[in-house]
């Protein structure tokens, strides 16, 4: 901070947070921090070979939420071919476990070339055109404007009670099968 005086944003990962850790970036200028969520769903995060453990990514949100000025952005990946409604569930009620403030960053799957998540969707001929799909593929620019369904939903769950028998019923009709 004293060098070069500008505010600056990280990623972490849940484990790797501290309170002592992010005191000393807080001091140096830290006002945004980012941490991937992508999905709650034991079975979607077996299948991609990563480790997530919901206590532990609260107990990170909790440290960060003693940072009043820090800005914590949570990443999730849509577009999952692999994901069925129940995986989508799940991670729509952790997010609404989450205490607020904070913003959501959606991002949609993409298949790199040169993972096992790429070799899985070829085998499972999940990619029509590499090109348009993987080399050109806008992320979240594209799929905001194409699915904004995903912003109503997390804006809902943000806000959402769950101890009510009306918002349970709400949030299992928008995540239903059907609507999803």
């Amino acid at each position: 901070k004293r060098d070069i005086g500008l505010p600056f944003r990280c990623n972490f990962r849940p484990e790797s947070v501290s309170y002592n850790k992010l005191s000393l970036f807080y001091n140096a200028g830290l006002i945004s921090i980012e941490m991937g969520l992508q999905s709650a769903s034991p079975r979607i995060n077996k299948l991609f070979k990563r480790h997530f453990d919901e206590s532990t990514f609260l107990d990170a949100v909790d440290i960060i939420n003693k940072f009043d000025k820090i800005i914590p952005h949570y990443d999730i990946i849509t577009d999952n071919p692999f994901e069925n409604y129940d995986d989508i569930q799940q991670t729509l009620r952790f997010i609404s476990r989450i205490p607020q403030p904070y913003l959501i960053t959606v991002f949609s799957l993409t298949f790199f070339p040169g993972t096992l998540i790429y070799e899985e969707a070829q085998k499972n001929k999940m990619i029509d055109n590499e090109i348009k799909e993987i080399i050109n593929k806008k992320d979240n620019i594209d799929y905001e404007y194409t699915q904004p369904y995903i912003k109503l939903m997390l804006l809902y769950i943000r806000k959402a009670d769950f101890k009510s028998s009306i918002t349970c019923a709400v949030f299992n009709a928008l995540t239903s099968k059907f609507a999803l």
